[in-house]
């Protein structure tokens, strides 16, 4: 985002260049940029387009002219389309900037009627204002809940709360002014190409988070189907042995051992004193069918 410092600058050398260009154009790619196409010349002067990008997106608020204009949505913005229907045609009359605050003002002027199209930057609360002759607000780039709660359409402008802040560096001191914009646009970009190297980074990361829970799920009901598949073989054995040694089961018994013939080694099985020899057995299957 601009310093106070580069705002200033900026600002200046869009007046300079674009003072009294016709606005010929207006595009919303997204929730975050407006681009103006501007025309400068005409009669005696060579007609030139030029083309303006008003940023508030989160790390790269700014105004500068860029090479082109993007490419406009299927579906105009509706800020974008506001522009087209009141404010194209008109000229750029001036470009100023608060005197204490990151808040650059582009004034439009027709034959009978006057916009001031404000870039407020703040942080994640910067917008784009579009205000009437009379300094009621019309429209704006994000949604007034996200930036301004106490503004409304209709109502007139007005200023945030007064926060002096510093002016900043200019970070490009040593570019000359032809060549500012374009040094500011490399490093917009260079930002956001590594926003986006981030912002994947992150997504990678979520996305093995999200594949590691799922595999720590399905070990765990790997782990629990294991654990009752040796319940359940284990069951069968005992009902196994039990069946072989129902004669030998004196009633009350709490347990029988007996020798595994598999192994040779003697096994206890617990048993209900309550219940008949049988009925232990019945009830080991019972458990079995459980499992």
């Amino acid at each position: 985002m601009l310093t106070l410092r580069e705002l200033r600058r900026a600002a200046a050398l869009v007046e300079g260049k674009l003072g009294g260009a016709r606005l010929l154009r207006a595009v919303q790619p997204d929730r975050f940029e407006l681009a103006l196409v501007l025309e400068t010349g005409g009669r005696d002067a060579a007609r030139e387009k030029h083309a303006l990008l008003l940023s508030v997106r989160p790390g790269l608020g700014r105004i500068s002219r860029v090479a082109e204009s993007p490419p406009a949505p299927k579906t105009p913005g509706p800020l974008a389309q506001f522009l087209r229907a009141h404010v194209v045609g008109t000229r750029l009359a001036g470009v100023s900037v608060a005197p204490d605050d990151r808040i650059a003002t582009l004034r439009f002027a027709g034959t009978d009627e006057v916009w001031s199209l404000r870039l407020a930057l703040m942080g994640a609360r910067s917008n784009v204002y579009l205000s009437d002759g009379s300094d009621l607000l019309r429209m704006s780039l994000r949604p007034l809940e996200e930036t301004r709660r106490d503004l409304a359409p209709g109502e007139p402008w007005r200023d945030p709360e007064p926060r002096p802040r510093p002016e900043g560096e200019d970070r490009f001191a040593d570019a000359p002014d032809e060549d500012f914009f374009a040094a500011l646009e490399r490093e917009a970009d260079e930002k956001s190409r590594a926003g986006a190297a981030g912002d994947l980074a992150g997504q990678l990361r979520r996305a093995l988070r999200r594949r590691a829970q799922q595999l720590e799920r399905k070990l765990e009901l790997l782990s629990g189907d294991l654990a009752a598949g040796e319940r359940a073989a284990d069951l069968e054995h005992q009902g196994e042995l039990l069946k072989s040694n129902l004669a030998r089961v004196p009633r009350g018994a709490s347990e029988l051992w007996v020798e595994d013939p598999a192994t040779g080694a003697r096994q206890a099985i617990p048993l209900d004193p309550a219940l008949s020899p049988a009925a232990n057995l019945e009830e080991i299957f019972v458990k079995l069918t459980e499992e």
